[in-house]
């Protein structure tokens, strides 16, 4: 029954969130063909007095560039927002009569949720980084070329000087990434149910106070961490520091870790035991 509950919740995103993914890469292709077009009939003769066309033309860069960059905050907002908006309607709206009223536990409704919600962020983090390679890769292209040569061989050659130290640090980020979204998707799980619990009304508005007081919390015993840290390495070598970047990274991993078992925990029973569809 779990396998049937991933397949639907991915498909019931899929709808929404592939058409953004897919909106994400045409514009970036866009961005990078008006780039390269721009760069391909614009001469820039610094020896001149043409200013007005040399503003223009970095005008032009510029207002793409920062269009660029919108379009992808706006994305990774609008995305995360969907997510978390089917799991609200799901379990606190209309639908949540519905919804607890299947033959199926409220863990494995909840387990479903998550894991096709952090599949979707995996996919959206992939999608932003490969229209990002394509706007660089192409859209920064010099005259006559098709890609930009440097840029690609930045690539070729930070891959080439990886070394064991750097492969660890690698491993260790793309682990804290991995357990970083099931993290946050939870801990926004948590707000949204607890706010839902205790408001009557503005149950969104509560959530997002109940986020930031949780956030809060986790931001000061993380700081408390990280002062007994480099008060344990002020004295120390290149070494110690190294340790201690291994350590707080470790320590990211352990405490979101453990923070999204509790989340989960207590979201669980919260979701079985004391509903509020009013």
């Amino acid at each position: 029954m779990l396998g049937k509950l991933l397949k639907y919740e991915y498909k019931a995103l899929a709808k929404q969130l592939v058409p953004m993914i897919i909106c994400m890469f045409v514009l970036a292709t866009v961005n990078a063909l008006i780039l390269k077009i721009q760069t391909e009939f614009t001469t820039y003769d610094y020896y001149s007095y043409d200013e007005p066309m040399m503003g223009l033309g970095r005008a032009i860069s510029a207002s793409f560039g920062v269009l660029s960059i919108l379009v992808f905050i706006a994305f990774s907002v609008v995305f995360t927002v969907l997510i978390l908006r089917r799991f609200y309607k799901n379990f606190f709206s209309d639908e949540g009569y519905l919804t607890h009223t299947l033959p199926v536990s409220t863990t494995k409704q909840l387990i479903a949720k998550l894991v096709s919600g952090s599949l979707w962020t995996i996919i959206a983090v992939i999608a932003s980084m490969i229209s990002i390679a394509v706007l660089v890769l192409f859209g920064t292209a010099e005259k006559g070329a098709v890609i930009n040569a440097d840029a690609f061989g930045l690539v070729f050659e930070f891959i080439r000087n990886l070394n064991s130290e750097a492969l660890l640090y690698a491993f260790e980020i793309i682990l804290l990434l991995l357990v970083n979204i099931p993290y946050m998707l939870l801990l926004c799980y948590l707000s949204i149910t607890i706010g839902s619990i205790i408001a009557k009304k503005h149950k969104i508005l509560a959530a997002v106070g109940i986020y930031f007081a949780i956030s809060t919390v986790l931001s000061i015993i993380q700081s408390i961490f990280n002062v007994f840290m480099l008060a344990g390495t002020m004295d120390t070598n290149i070494f110690g520091l190294a340790s201690m970047i291994h350590s707080q990274i470790i320590f990211q991993i352990v405490i979101c870790t453990i923070t999204a078992i509790v989340a989960f925990v207590v979201c669980n029973r919260i979701l079985a035991k004391k509903l509020n569809l009013d």
